[in-house]
């Protein structure tokens, strides 16, 4: 009976990680926007983005038959001091303060969950809205604070019912940033 539990437990991590993996987009050899470090998907259209304090470079995804496209911000910006990436985001305009109040109320749509962003601690915000009838966007935003008061934000957003490609692009993508002169953060539980 072990057995059979240990062998459904490793199918089932197996089936995971082969969802996860057809998920994943190909990622071109990285490029260096300013101090970020980016591989982004292949085949997406690319532009600089102005950032006030930092860098950025955007991705538009071609719209395909069924879907319309995706785009894909990934920011360097300054910040104000040691504050949480949920702040951050909040006095960067990058999400509203309601957002908290919908995450706190556990409203559909609405999640949150650490995520390594750059080789640092973060968060993973997902958020839906309906600005009219039959129209549903979506945003996935990924944020760290590094040392320095700096921050990386990755942002993916679109349209219709979110979907857990969207989640798996914003984690692929935080996996595939850096900023230049700037390390992963150490292990914890090291010596002091």
């Amino acid at each position: 009976l072990v057995l059979v539990f240990a062998a459904a437990l490793g199918l089932a991590a197996l089936v995971t990680r082969h969802v996860r993996m057809s998920m994943r987009v190909e990622l071109d050899g990285g490029k260096t926007y300013g101090r970020l470090i980016v591989k982004l998907p292949v085949q997406w259209v690319t532009s600089p983005v102005t950032v006030e304090k930092g860098d950025g470079i955007e991705a538009e995804e071609p719209p395909g038959e069924l879907a319309p496209g995706r785009r894909l911000r990934i920011m360097r910006q300054r910040s104000d001091g040691l504050i949480s990436p949920l702040e951050h985001l909040i006095r960067s305009g990058q999400i509203k303060a309601d957002v908290l109040k919908a995450l706190a109320e556990g409203r559909e749509g609405y999640s949150l969950a650490n995520l390594p962003v750059a080789g640092w601690p973060g968060q993973m915000l997902t958020m839906t809205s309906s600005p009219r009838p039959g129209v549903l966007h979506k945003d996935v935003l990924a944020c760290a604070m590094l040392p320095g008061s700096q921050s990386v934000v990755v942002q993916l957003e679109g349209m219709g019912p979110l979907d857990a490609s969207y989640k798996e692009l914003v984690r692929q993508m935080s996996e595939n940033v850096s900023l230049a002169m700037q390390g992963p953060a150490g292990d914890a539980g090291g010596k002091v």
